[in-house]
């Protein structure tokens, strides 16, 4: 029976997770071929993440007494943090940065949640396989958030690296790349930090921190998805542009956009104006590109 409940425990709230991301993409929800494909990548990373931790470590503890506020540091923040984050960011980059799925900002947020969620849920797996059910329970509650938390923010940065790539913005994108790595590591690291303490006055730091940022988040998360906007083309919503009782018209999902009745062309590709694909953009007879 309890392993059954532990089983439960592992599978239902990160298929809950994914489900509420998932649902809040509600402009074009993303292929659940190319979800499922991200999810089990993410997985893979936690063999890495565990080869990589137990070798880093093992070379930690002949430098540094595992007891010590040095070794602490370290191993939090780079043997486990810098490590697991930067396995996620990785599978990121090679599998979903250059895909044609990958078209809105908040879509970053995704599929950085579903690869971090792939990698929570597997060594979920690996730490339950002693049948504890403390130890089910408390992942559930804090471990699995905590990955979906530091993936939010992975997904936004990188989801503004992309839009500023697209757009010609590639010093800024640079520095969105290494925030959506860095920010993530940090939460992560600090998370660890804390649990790692043996102190009561640090686990009430804890669960402070922990209330602070998740609030935080979630509230972060909410108002992406409400001001999710297109890589490509001049609309994300397809929603009239005013400009003092103006009607501009940059439609990506329209062909024709008139101002005053006027046709000034500005034509989307089957409502997608990417890279090679800029629309003739006449005005009065002239092409303006």
């Amino acid at each position: 029976m309890i392993g059954i409940i532990i089983m439960i425990l592992a599978i239902i709230p990160p298929a809950l997770l994914l489900y509420l991301v998932w649902k809040q993409d509600k402009i074009e929800h993303e292929p659940v071929g190319f979800l499922v494909k991200l999810f089990f990548l993410g997985a893979l990373t936690t063999l890495s993440a565990l080869a990589l931790e137990t070798a880093f470590s093992a070379v930690l503890k002949m430098i540094l007494a595992e007891t010590s506020i040095p070794y602490i540091v370290i191993d939090n923040f780079f043997v486990v943090a810098l490590v697991e984050e930067g396995g996620k960011f990785a599978i990121f980059m090679l599998a979903a940065w250059k895909s044609k799925e990958f078209d809105y900002v908040f879509d970053a947020v995704v599929y950085a949640v579903v690869i971090s969620l792939g990698f929570a849920t597997f060594e979920n797996f690996l730490f339950l396989l002693d049948g504890s059910l403390v130890t089910a329970i408390s992942r559930a509650i804090f471990s699995l958030p905590g990955h979906t938390l530091y993936a939010v923010y992975m997904g936004y940065f990188l989801g503004e690296a992309k839009y500023c790539d697209v757009n010609g913005d590639h010093e800024k994108c640079k520095k969105m790349r290494i925030l959506a790595l860095l920010v993530p590591v940090l939460i992560h690291g600090f998370y660890d930090f804390y649990l790692s303490m043996d102190n009561s006055i640090f686990i009430f730091i804890f669960l402070i921190f922990d209330i602070v940022v998740g609030v935080c988040t979630v509230l972060e998360f909410r108002k992406m998805a409400s001001r999710d906007r297109q890589i490509y083309g001049f609309q994300a919503m397809g929603e009239q542009n005013d400009i003092n009782g103006q009607n501009y018209g940059f439609q990506a999902m329209k062909g024709q956009n008139d101002i005053n009745g006027q046709n000034y062309g500005f034509q989307a590709m089957e409502g997608q104006n990417g890279p090679g694909n800029l629309p003739n953009n006449n005005i009065n007879g002239q092409n303006m590109n």
